[in-house]
This record gives structure tokens, sequence and C-alpha cells, in this order.
């Protein structure tokens, strides 16, 4: 997938497209954030500022969605070197950034330096809409995501999964992703999954 380009699945016969995201699914892409996540942090933060971020050059940010009919139904975003990105919002959105950071400090959560050291992709969300969940759009996503962090290059690719969210662990561990690390901050317990990217996405990978 390129960066800016449109690739379009269409081998199980659906209506899905999937393409990388643009400055135009912007919108639904926050609406759907904060229909299936906790937000973590304003709408105004994720509006104005994370989100924009993923489409910075420089910020090595990428995004898939998903469309049926010119509605999104689905979307991914990541980064291949997260410390990049975060050094490009930080840049762009000071004042944002700010405000987040506070409201992360008040929750009591804390930043991982295992993290800063890892030079490795790392998917930030998946969402998928409501209307769509249990047809498979999320292993598509998924799949697609991987190749594109895989031919840019990429080794490995982190997720954080929360406890209560069973469908997305599953959705990892059958696409060769293992456990790396359990642990908890302030929306609760977590666990942090690595894909081994030595094998085309959804094959099961070496070692």
């Amino acid at each position: 997938m390129a960066q800016n380009g449109t690739i379009t699945r269409r081998s199980d016969g659906s209506e899905i497209e999937l393409r990388a995201l643009a400055a135009a699914d912007l919108p639904a892409v926050c609406w759907l954030h904060f229909a299936a996540f906790r937000i973590q942090s304003s709408r105004r933060f994720l509006e104005r500022a994370y989100y924009p971020t993923f489409l910075t050059p420089g910020s090595t940010g990428f995004g898939v969605v998903a469309a049926r009919a010119g509605e999104l139904a689905g979307f991914c975003v990541g980064t291949l070197d997260d410390g990049a990105y975060h050094r490009a919002l930080l840049r762009r959105h000071p004042f944002e950034c700010a405000l987040a950071l506070l409201g992360k400090l008040r929750r009591g959560g804390r930043s991982d330096p295992r993290r800063a050291a890892l030079r490795e992709a790392r998917l930030h969300y998946v969402a998928i809409a409501p209307a769509e969940r249990g047809s498979g759009l999320g292993r598509r996503l998924l799949v697609e995501t991987l190749r594109y962090v895989r031919d840019a290059g990429c080794t490995t690719c982190a997720s954080r999964i929360y406890a209560d969210n069973e469908a997305s662990r599953r959705l990892n561990l059958s696409l060769g992703a293992r456990l790396e690390l359990e642990s908890r901050d302030a929306l609760g317990p977590y666990a942090v999954y690595r894909f081994t990217l030595d094998r085309p996405p959804g094959e099961a990978s070496s070692g």
C-alpha cells in the first residue's frame, strides 16, 4: 500500500474497499474512535492533533481505512517509528500535547522508557463500525496493515490490547502475534502482543 495511494481488496466478492487514510477520512475516523473506545484524551486533542499527525510527513504514521458504499466501515492507524510520530505530534501541536500529558499524569499514567528504545512498527488503534463487527473485516484490515508494515521494512510490530478487548486479543493471536508482557495503567490491565514479520501476514512466523 503506497502511503497516499489507493488499494482495493475484493477477493471475497464483497463491496468493501481498503485504502490509505486520507485527510477527508478524519472526521469519520474520530467519530468511530469515540464510539469504539474509552476516550483517553479530549475530543479536541484527538480531532486537532492526534489523528491528523498520522498524515504528517516525517511522522512515519500510516492508516488503512475500510469503506462500504462510501461510508467508513473501519480503520487501523499506527506508526513505523513511534518516537518519530510523537516528536512530530509535539512539534505541530505543543499546546494540545501539553494538555494531554497533564491529563495523563493526573490519571496516574507513566511513560514506558522501553518504548522509546524500540525501533519497530506499532499499531495504535483498530476500530470496526458496529454494523460490520463479526464480518471478518477486522482481520482483513489487520492483514493489510501488517503487509504494509512488512513492505516498509519493519521486522516486528507491537500492539497493546486491554483486557476487556477479547476480540482483538483473539484476532492478534490468530495472525501469529505473541504475548510479550502484561501490565496495567490508569485504564486497567493490558497486554502487549508482538508480530514477527518474517513471513507474509497470516502465516505462522518462524522461531
